[in-house]
């Protein structure tokens, strides 16, 4: 009847703005997993803020350890000095790594290391997060 009685009559708290989840709105999940014996046991899917992800959730795994916690990029796969999630002889770690000459690289895992050639290990991911307790 009269439009403008009605705008003064709505409450200032109203919107027509559309309402979206907060998974929708902050980043989608990422998968995650613990390693348990060198397998992956699938745990529900984590959010994660934004900031904690350098890339795309979908390319991301979160992997919670004995030694802490790793976002894991899954589209890096050139072997570089750092932390990486690997597959070697079907049993999947977490591990540092350092590259030496002649496509060979030193694998560090706790107290024990060994060289072996590139192609000796299936790159999974690198990490770009470790989140650690003290």
């Amino acid at each position: 009847m009269y439009p403008q009685a009605e705008e003064k009559n709505k409450s200032k708290n109203e919107s027509n703005h559309t309402v979206r989840p907060l998974s929708k709105i902050v980043v989608p999940p990422v998968k995650q997993v613990t390693i348990e014996g060198g397998t992956f046991d699938e745990l529900e899917d984590i959010y994660l803020d934004q900031g904690l992800i350098s890339g795309k959730a979908e390319e991301c795994l979160y992997v919670k350890t004995t030694e802490g916690d790793y976002v894991i990029d899954t589209s890096t796969k050139q072997l570089s000095n750092g932390i990486w999630l690997i597959d070697i002889d079907g049993m999947k770690s977490i591990v540092k790594i350092a590259r030496i000459p002649g496509n060979r690289i030193i694998v560090h895992q706790d107290d024990t290391s060994f060289e072996c050639s590139v192609d000796d290990v299936e790159v999974i991911g690198r990490a770009v997060k470790v989140i650690k307790s003290i």
